[in-house]
């Protein structure tokens, strides 16, 4: 008789499907000037999901509760879209639109009671309170902007965009590392956009593009209710969380081209890209805080790239790049102490997370790629 035994045996089979249909109407109500649009969008989604997960890495055998994942999910989303558009002249005009998205709901996977046990215990739950499914998730986009040109060299955009997310699928990551989704209540995000392109001569253009983001929860994000006996429910996030997202974000840089032969053209092209340090994650008195392992501050970053090159008329383009041209190496996640030191599933009490659950030697560090440069060649046909 043989036998075998297994790390981990994962197999999932996925089926989704969506049929849509969409219109869109267009209404000058002053001609040339001022435009009216409306549209609509219908949609049928329908997923369904089968898995089945064992071995030592989901502490459970093939005859486990939890080792077969199914279920499905039918949703019939009707999105509409508004907007108004002024055409003040040939060179500007501005805008207003306001749309709804609408993302669909899908299947969890079963957690481990066994392995998971300690961090369910910390929510309050167990594996059988996870929720098999989620529901769907929808959002409001609001946006007003312009685009102008106040003389011939020079084109600019700029729109102030709200973005306000309701039901949002939010995922729980236990210290074990399994995790589940479930449905929050709401969460927004707010910013300004700016794109400029100028362009003096013929063969010498500049670009920036700067963005300002505020994304956040407005509500408190809760898993399961707690079935375990005296254990107070404990946010996944807390009202005010941030998202994973830079405030700000700017991209600049500048292009020069230059006729070398009669068939073959040079460049020079210079990028440079900065983002401002934030934080984000959960803060204290979530399940989700560590002081160390999950907590995430980013500090600023910014790259230089060079890249010059020249084109034939046939298609070939051959060129040399360097990226990261000051070589920084920032590392870009630091937990307050600024070195992760592996503890986990800290105490919603303990600031310092001097009480935890969990314990992994195995941390890793990201850092921004090093200096790097090469030859590149293309051949557009």
């Amino acid at each position: 008789m043989n036998s075998q035994s297994f790390q981990a045996n994962l197999a999932a089979v996925i089926n989704d499907r969506e049929t849509a249909a969409f219109t869109e109407w267009n209404l000058w109500l002053v001609p040339d000037h001022l435009k009216a649009i409306a549209g609509v969008r219908f949609s049928g989604v329908e997923l369904s999901y089968y898995q089945v997960n064992y071995g030592q890495f989901s502490g459970r055998l093939p005859s486990s509760l939890g080792a077969v994942t199914q279920g499905q999910s039918t949703d019939s989303p009707v999105t509409p879209k508004y907007g108004l558009q002024y055409q003040i002249d040939e060179r500007n005009m501005v805008y207003a639109t306001a749309a709804k998205g609408f993302r669909a709901g899908g299947v969890n996977a079963q957690i481990s009671q066994t392995i998971c046990e300690t961090f369910l215990e910390q929510i309050g739950i167990t594996a059988a309170d996870v929720p098999t499914a989620y529901r769907p998730d929808t959002v409001w986009s609001y946006e007003v902007g312009g685009k102008f040109r106040p003389v011939q060299p020079l084109q600019v955009n700029f729109a102030l965009y709200e973005i306000d997310w309701s039901g949002i699928q939010a995922t729980t990551t236990l210290g074990c590392g399994q995790s589940f989704t479930s449905n929050g209540k709401r969460a927004r995000s707010k910013g300004a956009e700016l794109q400029a392109l100028y362009r003096p001569l013929r063969a010498l253009s500049f670009y920036l593009n700067a963005g300002d983001t505020d994304a956040y929860y407005v509500d408190p994000v809760s898993g399961p209710t707690p079935t375990l006996p005296n254990v107070t429910p404990t946010s996944s996030f807390n009202a005010g969380d941030k998202f994973d997202i830079p405030p700000l974000q700017v991209s600049t840089g500048g292009q020069l081209d230059r006729q070398l032969a009669q068939r073959l053209n040079g460049y020079l092209r210079l990028d440079y890209t900065f983002q401002n340090a934030y934080r984000s994650g959960a803060t204290f008195g979530t399940s989700g805080y560590g002081s160390n392992y999950f907590t995430q501050n980013h500090p600023s970053i910014d790259q230089l790239n060079v890249r010059v090159g020249v084109r034939f008329d046939s298609g070939l383009e051959v060129n040399a790049f360097v990226f990261n041209l000051l070589d920084r190496e920032k590392q870009l996640v630091q937990g307050l102490t600024g070195l992760s030191d592996g503890r986990s599933a800290c105490s919603p009490t303990s600031l310092t997370c001097a009480t935890y659950s969990g314990y992994n030697p195995f941390v890793s560090q990201l850092f921004q790629a090093p200096r790097r440069y090469g030859i590149q060649a293309n051949y557009r046909f």
